[in-house]
């Protein structure tokens, strides 16, 4: 995974995935993006772009937590 103050990008292998939930948790615990990633998939990638500043959790499934500190970006969404 690549994670910038734009897009989070979720780096696959050759594997076949059969779906991928992808969430994007604000500090107050309230799912404010989410994606489902499956073999279909084009783009795999969240644009996290307009969140406002702050500290977000990134769920992958059900086993992987990373974290983007977003700095700048619109405020008042969430």
């Amino acid at each position: 995974m690549v994670v910038t103050q734009e897009k989070i990008w979720l780096m696959v292998d050759e594997l076949p995935v059969g779906s991928l939930p992808v969430q994007v948790i604000g500090s107050d615990g309230k799912v404010v993006l989410q994606k489902v990633f499956t073999t279909e998939t084009e783009d795999w990638s969240l644009d996290v772009a307009n969140l406002p500043s702050g500290k977000y959790k990134i769920l992958i499934g059900s086993a992987q937590t990373e974290y983007l500190n977003k700095q700048g970006g619109s405020e008042g969404l969430l």
